[in-house]
């Protein structure tokens, strides 16, 4: 062994003994330096010593890996050796087997930094010689043997997996995989298979590499979704059997299922493990990959491969996408590669169009030739096709093969090993066309006369593999007869008989196949159950043979290709991992859910479905999520008549625990959760012993928790149903706590911001449903209230989001035709409002006023008298209690009881008032600064009340207490400008001041006299009172604004063909004193607003010439008083527009008969009479030419 070891070189390399050599150069060179530079100091010595000592240190390692390899080496061989199965456990060469695999799995499980790293190890030791010893191994008999090679294996992986990339791949398709669907392997195979698989399943960082470096290589198997693949078809019961213990299931099969169940639940443990240490910050944070330790040097590949791998120096998004690009492509080929295998031309045409083939025959040639996974008849009938393009692709095909020194029945098994002859004669003949001129190509001057001797030889060598192969051909064509029939062929010579003989010997030894016909040999036995376990293990043996046989031409074939093996440190490659095994997971989930009761399995697929919707809501697969949450949420059997099982009630407590776990990544799937919580809390509550629901009837009050009777059921509901639904309801209050219930909504307080407002939306919806049909129920209502007062202390932005749910919530529930519901939910609301208003809230935001909005959609579109008074006592409440902290909200307070002054009720028109009273005499100082404009227009509401005159009259008044607080300046800053006035034309002075006047103005039309004479009284006392603080284009304003449009019915009930009644209340009760009231107002600021005189002659000579004589006299009685009391004051010009309107009323007065007889007289007499207009419509005096000031355009609030 020891020669042999030096031999296979063991000894230190070239590179190593230069390295020594030049360690000891340099400790020379530094003593000969220190001579030459002076005296050796202590400093050159030690220098030197320490380069010996390196020297020294290379020289023993080396011997001690020539050591290591040598032992190693030994024991590997000695693993390799064959044993008879028969006497397996009584033999010396068995022990030793075993024993230096035990050893073998020692060093591999306990290799230090040193082996794991060392280049020559790997190359030379565990490639060369262990990987061929555990495939050997792999499919042994014998159970002790097999589950040690597991075990290296499975050491191997832990340890060595970024050298072995290659090797792994090979033991892990070859063997273990073919093990598992394999129908002849034993049981206890399968089940040691699967312990393995478990092992690498809890790895969550081997299982992300696995996917990684293999199912996201173009080039490498789909290990990942093959094994789930695998798992997932293992798993399920079989169609006819209910449960795992069903008779015709074994002990071990049962076991199988077990533990490919439980792998299933690993891969997805593994996935939410590692989703969150990279959460958690463990990984990285520069580097989405990073290659294996030390890999660089081994495999050769640090800056990425020539598949397009990315480097470790790339960006990490860069990483992720190189990789998912690389999947993507994969999968599109796959899918390609599938077509192909149902349609090979629109296979063929799939892959062009997605880019991945380019369309020519070389190229469409080389993919049938190397592509694994396709149907090797599809190939066939591919390449036999009549299209021009397929014989070109046909031509291509064969000129890729070189047959040059090749036995023709050697050629001619590599040609078909390709794919499978079609069934066409025409087909079958240009392949073999094609073939006999390749082959007489390369092999010109040889054996073979021609291409015709080549075309007809092969012919017969395909004829006489069907003879000797067929079991239907009893008789077997002779030796001599092959002679003979290929006698003279060779373009009239014969062939060799030596030559014949020998292609006879290798066809009879072996078959013509193709190389998936070698891969599966035992396919037709795949589906036979008529095979005893001898059979089994007989065909098991052959298929082992050639499972090995293939894995170790492609570990030689791999031997000096070199590859990077990637270590994952990136959560974002859960995602398409979970997208590839989600759906044959759930559907194994669900089937062993529906059809089992094994409580083992049953708790495994429920610990399966919390993993799985975990990590499709951690990365927000919403189609994954629903899926996994619906289907459990069938599961629980809540909306069900049938009886509920054990399992069901795990279902439950599943749904119930993802709830509380993972409740942020939910999202819209608590939709479906929160549905499953209402069905509950109804059986609940028929389970605990009473029949009493949270339904409400029209009759019913409704009180916080009161649940009204639950509604009797039909008499043609079945006896059955209600059996059941009692004894389910008994057995889930006697399982499930209402704690558990109510903890899920009281947790809310921990979700976060996102994840909160969707818990709300989901419940919204749910309690949309709950409070629709004849009994409605408010259990989610309920608990939307408690969830809105446990997150109230959130931050605004987040209650601002989550209120805006609520509150629409809040407005279709409070206008629920079932008035109960609508009680409910204002009460609901107030208590809300209440609480929210504690919090203080700052200038200039309007929290309160958004919180505050649904009472005012209740009140204006609720018919219920009920539910709009309640509306105002709820208001009414918060003012009392939280008055000093409401600042926006009083906008919508105001919104709320300026819509009850119109109310059709009286009691709530008077209830509302009260509080508005409350508020004036309370908390106005409250609202003065910012919502006075609110409040007046809120007391103008009341004064055009039509109810009560006492409410009107005290509205009046208190419009009069805001015009004096306006002026005293508890509304806002007065200060005199240049003139000496408090108030101007601007926006801010008319913004307050004529919702007060123009409110006073129109309530002196009101219907009852009483209320227009307090306003009449009220608007001039005002005036009178203030009016020395306006300016003169305030006054304008007021005037055109105010004044003139009180007289505007009288002034112009000509125009509208609607003549005023003599006997008008309004005009023989208010008209005389408001334009009383009108002149007084002018004689007493005459100095200030005597521009304003002509205005006011052509309002009163618009009286004067109307029809009614009431309104005319009226009329002419002010304008008289004008100039008695105003007289002294006018200037000439101004007495001169006196005079000219005094001529144009008398003159426009005379009756018009009178006028006609004057005139009949006059024309009798010949004298010329002017003739007078008549009295109706009579034109408006021309503008006077004295002097007045323009007056200011009103803005358009005071229109």
């Amino acid at each position: 062994e020891a020669a042999a070891g030096a031999e296979g070189g063991a000894k230190p390399s070239a590179e190593e003994e230069a390295r020594v050599s030049q360690l000891h150069e340099a400790a020379e060179g530094r003593l000969q330096r220190g001579t030459i530079n002076g005296p050796i100091t202590a400093a050159s010595l030690v220098d030197a010593s320490d380069l010996m000592n390196q020297a020294d240190a290379i020289t023993s390692t080396e011997h001690a890996y020539a050591d290591c390899f040598l032992i190693f080496r030994a024991l590997c061989k000695l693993s390799m050796k064959e044993v008879p199965t028969a006497s397996a456990n009584n033999t010396a060469d068995m022990r030793n087997k075993v024993f230096s695999l035990e050893l073998l799995h020692s060093i591999i499980v306990n290799a230090g930094p040193v082996l794991r790293s060392h280049e020559k190890f790997v190359n030379q030791a565990i490639k060369k010689y262990l990987c061929i010893s555990l495939l050997s191994n792999g499919v042994s008999p014998v159970h002790r043997v097999f589950k040690l090679s597991l075990d290296i294996f499975f050491a191997l992986i832990t340890n060595f997996k970024d050298y072995l990339k290659k090797e792994i791949e090979v033991f892990f398709t070859k063997i273990l995989l073919r093990i598992l669907s394999s129908a002849n392997s034993t049981m206890q195979q399968k089940l040691l298979v699967l312990q393995v698989l478990l092992k690498v399943c809890n790895v969550p960082q081997m299982l992300v590499d696995i996917f990684v470096n293999y199912d996201c290589d173009i080039n490498g198997s789909n290990i990942f979704e093959q094994t789930v693949n695998e798992l997932a078809g293992m798993s399920k019961c079989t169609p006819q059997a209910d449960t795992w213990t069903a008779s015709g299931m074994s002990a071990e099969e049962g076991e199988i299922r077990l533990l490919a169940l439980e792998c299933l639940v690993m891969i997805m443990k593994s996935l939410v493990d590692w989703s969150q240490e990279l959460r958690e910050g463990d990984a990285p944070a520069g580097a989405a990959l990073a290659g294996g330790s030390g890999n660089g040097h081994v495999n050769g590949e640090g800056e990425g491969d020539s598949e397009g791998r990315p480097s470790d120096t790339d960006d990490v998004d860069d990483v992720v996408s190189k990789f998912v690009q690389q999947k993507h492509y994969k999968q599109q080929v796959e899918q390609g590669k599938e077509i192909f295998n149902l349609k090979p031309n629109k296979g063929i045409a799939f892959l062009v169009g997605v880019g991945h083939l380019e369309k020519t025959p070389k190229e469409v040639a080389r993919f049938l030739l190397s592509e694994e996974g396709l149907d090797r008849a599809k190939i066939g009938e591919y390449l036999g096709e009549f299209d021009a393009f397929n014989k070109s692709v046909l031509y291509a095909y064969v000129d890729s093969f070189n047959f040059a020194d090749q036995d023709i029945d050697q050629a001619l098994r590599e040609f078909l090993g390709g794919f499978r002859l079609p069934g066409e004669s025409q087909k079958i003949d240009r392949m073999m066309e094609k073939f006999a001129e390749r082959y007489f190509t390369d092999n010109t001057g040889k054996l073979f006369e021609n291409a015709d001797a080549v075309y007809v030889f092969a012919f017969h060598m395909i004829m006489l593999a069907t003879d000797l192969h067929n079991e239907n051909i009893k008789k077997k064509i002779s030796r001599a007869e092959w002679i003979k029939n290929n006698t003279g062929l060779n373009d009239g010579h014969d062939f060799p008989e030596k030559f014949l003989l020998q292609i006879y010997e290798r066809f009879l030894k072996n078959h013509l196949r193709t190389r998936d016909m070698d891969e599966t040999p035992s396919a037709a036995y795949a589906n036979s159950e008529l095979l005893n376990p001898k059979q089994r293990q007989i065909l098991f043996h052959k298929e082992g043979r050639l499972m090995v046989k293939n894995a170790q031409e492609l570990l030689r074939a791999q031997l000096q290709n070199k590859s990077t093996f990637f270590k994952s440190t990136h959560i974002e490659h859960v995602r398409p991992m979970f997208e590839l095994c989600s759906w044959p997971v759930l559907a194994s989930f669900s089937q062993l859910l529906e059809v089992s009761d094994d409580a083992v399995a049953i708790n495994l697929c429920l610990r399966g479905f919390k993993s799985a919707i975990r990590v499709s809501s951690i990365f927000y697969m919403e189609t994954e999520r629903d899926a996994f949450v619906s289907s459990l949420s069938k599961f629980t059997m809540l909306s069900n008549t049938r009886e509920m099982k054990q399992k069901n009630i795990g279902c439950i407590k599943a749904l119930i625990e993802i709830a509380h776990d993972d409740g942020n990544y939910l999202q819209d799937s608590w939709s479906q959760v929160l549905t499953c919580i209402s069905q509950l809390e109804k059986m609940h509550l028929i389970g605990s012993g009473s029949r009493a629901m949270e339904t409400m009837s029209p009759q019913a009050a409704p009180p916080r928790r009161t649940r009204s009777e639950h509604a009797p059921r039909s008499d043609s509901a079945p006896v059955v149903s209600k059996s059941f639904e009692n004894v389910n309801a008994t057995n889930v209050a006697g399982q499930i706590k209402v704690e558990e219930i109510d903890k899920i909504f009281a947790d809310t307080l921990h979700l976060n911001s996102n994840a909160i407002v969707e818990f709300v939306r989901c419940l919204c919806a749910v309690s949309s449903v709950e409070v629709q049909g004849d009994k409605p129920r408010i259990f989610s209502l309920q608990k939307l209230v408690e969830v809105a007062a446990f997150n109230m202390e959130r931050i605004r932005f987040v209650w601002s989001r989550i209120w805006g749910i609520v509150a629409d919530h809040f407005r279709a529930v409070g206008v629920h035709q079932n008035w109960n519901v609508a009680m409910y939910a204002v009460d609901s609301l107030r208590q809300l409002a209440t609480k929210f208003l504690e919090k203080k809230e700052l200038a200039n935001y309007h929290f309160q006023k958004d919180f505050l909005k649904p009472f005012e959609h209740i009140i204006m579109h609720h018919k219920s008298k009920k539910i709009r008074e309640l509306v105002v006592r709820c208001l009414q409440q918060m003012i009392l209690k939280r008055a000093e902290y409401i600042k926006s909200g009083w906008k919508s307070i105001f919104v709320v009881f300026t819509f009850a002054a119109g109310d059709a009720d009286g009691s709530i028109v008077s209830l509302a008032f009260d509080v508005v009273e409350r508020i004036m005499d309370q908390y106005f100082h409250l609202i003065a600064d910012q919502f006075f404009v609110e409040c007046v227009n809120c007391l103008v509401a009341y004064a055009s009340s039509n109810h009560l005159k006492e409410i009107s009259i005290n509205a009046i008044r208190s419009l009069g207490f805001c015009a004096k607080q306006l002026v005293e300046g508890h509304v806002i800053d007065v200060e005199p400008d240049d003139d000496g006035y408090l108030f101007v034309d601007c926006e801010a002075h008319m913004r307050v001041w004529f919702p007060i006047l123009t409110g006073l103005s129109r309530t002196v039309s009101h219907p009852h006299v009483d209320v227009r004479t307090e306003a009449l009284n009220q608007l001039f006392d005002t005036l009178n009172s203030y009016g020395h603080t306006f300016s003169d284009a305030l006054w304008d304003i007021v005037f055109r604004g105010v004044l003139t449009p009180i007289f505007h019915d009288v002034r112009y009930s000509g125009e509208t063909n609607h003549l005023m009644k003599e006997d008008d209340e309004w005009l023989t009760t208010t008209c005389l004193p408001a334009l009383t009231q009108l002149v007084d107002l002018f004689a007493h600021f005459f100095e200030r607003i005597n521009f304003l005189s002509d205005e006011f002659l052509v309002l009163l000579a618009s009286c004067i010439l109307q029809d009614n004589e009431s309104l005319a006299r009226i009329g002419a009685t002010c304008w008289h008083k004008f100039v008695v009391e105003s007289g002294s004051k006018w200037s000439p010009e101004q007495w001169t527009a006196i005079c000219v309107s005094a001529h144009f009323l008398i003159r426009n007065n005379t009756v018009a008969e009178l006028l006609e007889m004057a005139k009949q007289h006059a024309a009798a007499k010949r004298i010329a009479t002017p003739q007078k207009p008549q009295v109706l419509n009579r034109a408006i005096p021309p503008p006077s030419p004295s002097p007045a000031p323009a007056p200011a355009p009103a803005p358009a609030s005071a229109s």
